[in-house]
């Protein structure tokens, strides 16, 4: 079995690694800033926002909102779930519900909130709801489902009523499961708040006439020329960049 240190070695290497991958592709040229910015640029303007004080009051108001809707996910899946792993009735009745719901992203539910909740903290933290609520509900389950069906029997055997059974061995069965799926699902949730901030933010700038202000001359003569430069690069990467902007458009 690999040791502790020895992972953390490995693990700091691959960083590493990483690091001088992306300082060489911005030092030396292979990417241009305007698509990659450089390491010590992002330093720079990491310190500038952490220094004004916005990166703590920004964390912490996304932290709310995906705590907020992952805890009330947590609080409709897991009950449901349970309830659904041991009774094939409410199973049957929920399958065709969770099988449209769940190939939908997170972010296809943007728009409705949008008209339902405007773009206000209780839009933020439906999405985060519907992004995590099923795979919550999902893990649950199959850890219910899980649980060996002969510690059911015997308890019953032994006079458990249904409560008893659910309480002394159903949820202590599943709950390892349980915690597994709550732990990936709160990665999802980050994920889903993200989102729903992106689309928010671009929606205000909007309203606010940033997006549709026109450029000066200046700024476009500039666009133009460090579009043209790269494009002119005899470089492998300028030229796949090229490309995929180009049929981006």
């Amino acid at each position: 079995m690999m040791s502790v240190a020895r992972r953390i070695a490995i693990g700091s290497i691959s960083v590493a690694a990483l690091l001088a991958l992306w300082w060489a592709a911005t030092g030396l040229g292979w990417v241009a800033p305007i698509f990659l910015p450089s390491p010590s640029a992002v330093l720079k303007e990491g310190a500038t926002v952490f220094a004004g004080g916005h990166l703590a009051v920004d964390v912490w108001a996304s932290s709310r909102r995906v705590f907020t809707g992952f805890a009330l996910a947590a609080a409709v899946a897991i009950p449901l779930g349970i309830v659904m792993g041991v009774w094939v009735p409410a199973k049957a009745a929920m399958d065709p519900f969770v099988s449209l719901l769940r190939p939908l992203p997170s972010i296809t539910w943007i728009p409705l909130t949008m008209l339902w909740l405007g773009i206000g903290e209780q839009q933020k933290v439906a999405i985060v709801f519907m992004g995590s609520w099923i795979y919550i509900l999902l893990s649950t389950v199959e850890a219910t489902k899980r649980v060996d069906p002969v510690l059911i029997r015997a308890a019953r055997n032994l006079g458990a009523n249904d409560l008893a059974v659910m309480r002394e061995v159903v949820l202590p069965g599943a709950l390892p499961g349980i915690l597994t799926g709550l732990k990936v699902t709160l990665a999802i949730s980050w994920s889903c708040v993200l989102s729903a901030e992106m689309i928010a933010n671009w929606l205000v700038r909007y309203a606010d006439g940033q997006l549709v202000r026109q450029p000066t001359g200046e700024e476009m003569n500039r666009d133009i020329e460090m579009m043209l430069k790269w494009r002119r690069q005899e470089r492998p990467a300028a030229q796949v960049i090229w490309i995929i902007t180009r049929s981006a458009e």
